[in-house]
């Protein structure tokens, strides 16, 4: 069964708006027409569409804000990082710088030629240097690359501070081995060169000094060695024979007493022996050679005292 309603149906002109006040006070009523509530809730759309935009905006802007901040700070920090790198590098090159004159000084003392430490690096920074300037200017692969060289430089110095120090430690050893010394105390009889025989008369090359002492006076080593030979030896009798390295022996003939031993290693100054007349020998003295090499030379070109 279907009822059918016979009341029209409009639609309505007018809307009431009641605002109640929560203390009982009198109810307010405004009337809108249809028009003005469609405005009205336009209006309240337009707000929370644009309250919702701002919203994003301002969101949006802040992560730009603070990804521009985190990258501001971190190119600070790169600027900062590299000026420091700059400085370092400024520092390492001066001390490269300084300790590069004192090598070339070290080299003039030892008596080698200047070394070349230099190639491959610009000059040093002396004055001037602007680390802000120069950071500009300057990408991190070149830095690197300055930074390498001068490690470079350096190990090039120090390799060649030790080869120097090597030298003039054979320089001191070699000296130290220099039989400088006399080795008795006494007057030289005979000279190194020809000469005419003491024994025979006949013209003779003598290799050595003859120096004359007391009998029993000490034989001292004229500078450090290691003992090659001690006992009798022919014509030159009880002969101590000194290696002092270097290719330099020393000989001592016609000994009364021998105080050392083969193998033994002496210093300057120490006593190996005590003049006498063993071998042949027309008086109590000592025959002092010096050989380089094998070779007899002038022991006068050794003695500075």
């Amino acid at each position: 069964m279907q009822i059918k309603s016979n009341l029209p149906f409009r639609k309505a002109d007018h809307y009431n708006v009641f605002l109640i006040p929560e203390d009982h006070n009198k109810v307010r009523r405004i009337r809108l027409s249809v028009t003005q509530l469609r405005v009205l809730i336009a209006g309240i759309l337009v707000v929370v569409a644009f309250s919702f935009f701002n919203l994003a905006g301002f969101l949006y802007y802040r992560s730009l804000y603070h990804d521009f901040e985190t990258e501001r700070q971190e190119n600070l920090a790169s600027v900062q990082e590299r000026s420091q790198v700059l400085q370092d590098l400024k520092a390492l090159e001066e001390t490269v710088h300084a300790t590069e004159g004192y090598a070339n000084k070290l080299a003039g003392l030892v008596g080698v030629e200047r070394p070349e430490l230099r190639k491959g690096l610009g000059p040093v920074r002396k004055s001037g240097f602007d680390a802000e300037r120069e950071t500009q200017a300057l990408k991190w692969d070149e830095l690197g690359e300055k930074m390498d060289l001068a490690h470079v430089r350096a190990s090039s110095i120090d390799m060649r501070l030790q080869e120097l120090v090597k030298i003039q430690e054979d320089k001191l050893l070699y000296h130290a081995s220099r039989p400088s010394i006399w080795p008795v105390k006494g007057w030289v009889t005979s000279e190194f060169g020809f000469r005419r025989s003491p024994l025979s008369g006949r013209r003779e090359f003598h290799g050595g000094l003859d120096i004359a002492a007391q009998w029993g006076s000490n034989v001292m080593a004229p500078s450090a060695g290691i003992v090659k030979f001690a006992g009798y030896r022919g014509g030159l009798g009880r002969t101590v024979i000194v290696d002092h390295g270097y290719g330099i022996e020393s000989y001592y003939g016609h000994t009364s007493q021998i105080h050392v031993k083969s193998g033994d290693i002496i210093k300057r100054g120490m006593k190996i022996a005590q003049v006498g007349t063993s071998g042949h020998s027309t008086g109590p003295h000592l025959h002092y050679e010096i050989h380089v090499d094998g070779v007899p030379i002038d022991p006068m070109q050794y003695i500075l005292q």
